[in-house]
């Protein structure tokens, strides 16, 4: 799980993973190619650091290239990433980031606070 949001070029890539599911690096690059212009070799670069990380899995192909999919989720790696962040706030900056959530949440509305506590209960069962 990287430490980090997403870059764009990563972020791309993800995209597509997500909506497509198994992919080599020559299929992202030719899906890319309609928006950006980038190296098979810079994409080969960025998906095999995303499998380093553990947010791809990767399989060898007949061909000994390799075929790419997405461990998590966007849905769970959003909540796993937020989690990560969080710890990190917290360890790094203690009561003054619980402070700075707290002043956060006291601006919610009410309903969405009920939906997100649901969802919280939701999430721990």
């Amino acid at each position: 799980m990287p430490k980090y949001a997403f870059g764009e070029l990563e972020a791309a890539i993800m995209e597509i993973v997500w909506h497509r599911g198994w992919l080599t690096v020559r299929e992202v690059v030719e899906i890319l190619r309609p928006q950006r212009r980038a190296a098979y070799t810079t994409v080969m670069t960025v998906m095999n650091r995303l499998a380093e990380h553990a947010v791809l899995e990767r399989q060898p192909t007949s061909s000994g290239a390799y075929r790419y999919n997405a461990r998590y989720t966007r849905e769970e790696y959003s909540t796993r990433a937020s989690k990560h962040s969080i710890e990190e706030l917290v360890r790094r900056y203690g009561d003054v980031a619980l402070v700075q959530f707290l002043d956060k949440l006291d601006r919610v509305p009410g309903d969405k606070m009920n939906r997100l506590r649901k969802q919280l209960r939701h999430d721990r069962s």
